[in-house]
């Protein structure tokens, strides 16, 4: 390769800006910004930071998020500090959140598939074509979707609703029916509870890891840090984990009981027996003994000396503020 002099250069490119001026097919037109223009928002400006508040939708509990921004693409996703749920913490999935929204895998056309034929890629005014036109024509009509809740739930019960069809289903990835239907047999009512965990001084989980993926783990992870820091009087409060494996909230309790899965409700029933035995409890509840006894036919929990167990129920019972989780 010759030297590169200051006249080389000079004809390089004086040359080559000549030819993209004459040859106009060669020229270069490099995209720096996505959206000089805005469609949808018109307060985004180009090359300015900005953040919008919305609503994680990686598990049931909905924290708060801020979302940062840059020339209408999302960057970064941190928790909103001002809202109920997570006060500004987040938790790896919704931290995450932002791998699903530009994953290189995901779905980003219509996708149609007949009755026995392949997946063929269509456009909206398409699919929307075939959609209305099944409408229109009385055929039934079942809407399936995520978890929602608020005005987008009562806009598709009315959609539905509108075409005669009561069969709007929501799926929930994580879901407590179980949870529902036991609140729903004790308290009446079918609804999954907030707990007040940083008011208790006695928690035992029974296999509930609130730590991880429970019902609500970032506000409840808050809640436990009040409840288990010193208070300045007294004795600490205490967590104690009952269930299979030494998962993350099993390694942060006080005392780790390990029973072989599916008997974390023998061991519940086991110290709720203890506790009417020796009349710990504040209310009569004479009345479900014999219902205890028959569920405790398979007799002591493998592992679990009855000293323990009457040690745990003592401590449940004593506490002035205690909470089962399940």
């Amino acid at each position: 390769m010759p030297k590169m002099t200051r006249r080389n250069f000079l004809w390089v490119t004086g040359g080559t800006g000549a030819a993209l001026a004459t040859d106009q097919p060669r020229k270069l037109i490099n995209k720096l910004i996505p959206q000089v223009v805005p469609a949808e928002n018109k307060n985004i400006k180009p090359g300015e930071w900005a953040l919008f508040a919305t609503t994680c939708r990686e598990c049931p509990a909905g924290c708060g998020l801020h979302l940062w921004h840059r020339d209408g693409r999302v960057t970064k996703a941190e928790g909103n500090p001002l809202h109920p749920v997570n006060g500004g913490g987040l938790c790896p999935r919704g931290q995450s959140s932002l791998q699903g929204l530009y994953d290189p895998d995901r779905v980003q056309e219509v996708l149609f598939r007949g009755k026995g034929a392949k997946v063929q890629k269509r456009s909206w005014d398409e699919a929307l074509g075939v959609i209305g036109g099944k409408l229109a024509a009385g055929g039934k009509v079942a809407l399936l979707s995520s978890l929602q809740t608020g005005a987008l739930a009562e806009v598709m019960k009315s959609f539905t609703g509108a075409f005669g069809s009561n069969r709007l289903l929501f799926y929930e990835p994580f879901n407590y029916e179980p949870l529902k239907i036991a609140h729903r047999e004790v308290f009446g009512l079918p609804s999954v509870p907030s707990y007040n965990i940083e008011q208790c001084n006695f928690v035992i989980s029974f296999a509930a890891d609130f730590l991880e993926t429970w019902i609500s783990p970032v506000s409840y992870a808050a809640q436990f840090a009040k409840m288990h820091a010193y208070q300045g009087r007294g004795a600490m409060n205490r967590m104690v984990y009952v269930g299979p494996r030494l998962s993350m909230t099993a390694a942060n309790a006080d005392d780790f009981v390990q029973v072989p899965p599916g008997y974390e409700r023998l061991m519940a029933l086991w110290m709720l027996k203890m506790i009417i035995d020796k009349g710990w409890g504040k209310n009569d509840l004479s009345s479900i003994r014999p219902d205890i006894e028959r569920a405790l036919g398979a007799g002591p929990i493998p592992g679990v000396p009855e000293e323990k167990l009457e040690q745990l129920a003592r401590s449940f019972a004593s506490a002035g503020a205690s909470v089962a989780l399940a």
